[in-house]
């Protein structure tokens, strides 16, 4: 997101973000909502939710259905310990734990 760090619209411009929306909508997992792909076939974990979040933030791109079931994905990873799992049922990390409280600061 280079762009976003140079603070120009022009930059905005050349982004096609109708294609990386439905982009990052190809990587919602269906067999857990609220849980995103790494990439196409790829692992699931709190960090993909984190970046397609962001993603969607900076480019004005959080919708209903992009944000559908993240919350409840990310309280779900929390483990006994308070902190936040790489996916449901994983032992709590600082940088997971980060990638969920972010996430959810993002989406409210």
């Amino acid at each position: 997101m280079s762009i976003s760090l140079i603070k120009k619209e022009k930059g905005y411009e050349i982004i096609e973000k109708e294609k990386i929306y439905k982009w990052l909508l190809s990587l919602k997992n269906k067999n857990r909502k609220g849980s995103f792909l790494m990439h196409k076939e790829g692992e699931v974990d709190l960090r993909a939710v984190y970046i397609v979040i962001t993603i969607g933030s900076i480019l004005n791109l959080l919708t209903e259905e992009l944000i559908e079931g993240v919350g409840e994905y990310i309280t779900d990873c929390q483990s006994y310990e308070g902190g936040i799992g790489s996916d449901i049922n994983r032992e709590a990390h600082g940088g997971y734990t980060y990638c969920g409280v972010a996430a959810l600061a993002i989406i409210n």
